[in-house]
C-alpha cells in the first residue's frame, strides 16, 4: 500500500510535469519530452507524506489538525504488482555514484532531475530476453532521510489501484501517531 498526499479536489494520479513542461519536483524530468516519464510522488507511510508535503522547509510544531484536514487530501494506492525501484536509500554512492547530499539537495533540483533522466533511460535484459525497466526511484525524504518516499514513473501507473480520497485529518489517531513518531505535536 502506498499513500499519495495531494490538494483537495485534485486527482491523486497526476504524473507530472506535462509533456513540454519544466520539472519542479526533485525527480521530475528537467524539461519533459514525449518519450520521458511523468512522476507521481508517494510514500509507504504517513510520515513520508507529512515530511514531503506538509512540513518541508518550514518547522511547524504543533501541526494544526483543522488545517491538515482542510488543505490536504490523502489517497491510498494498492499495488497490483511488485515495483522495480532504483534504490537511493541504502548505498547511493557505491551503487549509483551519487552522494546523499546530492539526493537530498535543496531546490533547484538540477542534479537530481538529471539523475532521474539517466535512471529513466536504463533497462536491463532479463534471462528470458525481455527488457526490465525501472518503475521509479525509492529515496529518503530530505526532511527525514529515514522515511522512504517513492518517485513513481507513469509507465507504472497500471501497477496502482487507487482507493478513496479523504482528508489528511480523517484518521486522527493515525495522524497523531505519525506526528508522535516524528516528534511533532498535533493540536485542534
Amino acid at each position: 500500500m502506498l499513500l499519495r498526499g495531494h490538494t483537495p479536489g485534485k486527482a491523486p494520479n497526476w504524473f507530472g510535469p506535462s509533456v513540454g513542461g519544466a520539472g519542479v519536483g526533485r525527480f521530475d524530468m528537467p524539461a519533459r519530452t514525449d518519450d520521458e516519464p511523468g512522476v507521481c510522488y508517494l510514500a509507504p507511510a504517513l510520515e513520508g507524506v507529512l515530511l514531503e508535503r506538509v512540513i518541508r522547509d518550514v518547522v511547524i510544531n504543533p501541526l494544526s489538525h483543522a488545517t491538515l484536514s482542510r488543505q490536504h487530501s490523502i489517497t491510498t494506492a494498492r499495488l497490483t504488482r511488485d515495483l522495480i525501484l532504483i534504490d537511493l536509500l541504502v548505498a547511493p554512492w557505491t551503487v549509483h555514484g551519487v552522494q546523499m547530499h546530492e539526493v537530498t539537495a535543496v531546490p533547484p533540483y538540477d542534479a537530481t532531475q538529471q539523475l532521474a533522466r539517466q535512471f529513466a533511460q536504463q533497462n536491463h535484459t532479463h534471462v528470458n530476453g525481455s527488457a526490465l525497466v525501472p518503475d521509479g526511484i525509492a529515496y529518503g525524504s530530505r526532511f527525514g532521510a529515514a522515511h522512504e518516499c517513492i518517485a513513481l514513473w507513469d509507465r507504472a501507473a497500471t501497477a496502482l489501484e487507487w482507493g478513496a480520497t479523504e482528508s489528511l485529518g480523517a484518521d486522527r489517531l493515525a495522524l497523531a501517531a505519525s506526528c508522535l513518531r516524528l516528534g511533532i505535536g498535533l493540536r485542534d
